[in-house]
């Protein structure tokens, strides 16, 4: 993703976001969680006043976060769908290779969701 190479695991990582959100019913980082790690990025001390990041500042520090390794937190899903939450951690492994191949995400997912 650091050099705007796109592999079939980025997708996996973005597929694991979007169950988050869909699970949840939330974004996967809170506003200060984002807000925090911009100026952790920028070299700022999270003190008044507060740097308040553009919008591209803010997409380019949610791609940050993802490059970081930097995942949402789990706890939420794991107390209510812990079978989800582990998929969750799978789609969201550090090491591409790690995560779900399409084919195996598909077939983790199944039966895992009513539509």
């Amino acid at each position: 993703m650091c050099d705007r190479i796109y592999v079939d695991a980025s997708d996996i990582y973005m597929m694991g976001m979007l169950v988050f959100e869909c699970v949840t019913q939330n974004y996967p980082y809170s506003e200060q969680e984002i807000l925090m790690f911009f100026m952790f990025k920028e070299g700022c001390e999270p003190s008044p006043p507060l740097l308040t990041p553009t919008p591209i500042q803010r997409r380019n520090t949610l791609k940050a976060m993802a490059v970081a390794g930097v995942v949402p937190r789990i706890e939420v899903v794991t107390r209510t769908a812990p079978k989800i939450a582990a998929m969750l951690q799978t789609c969201w492994a550090r090491n591409a290779k790690d995560r779900y191949t399409a084919a195996e995400l598909c077939a983790q997912l199944e039966g895992k969701v009513e539509l």
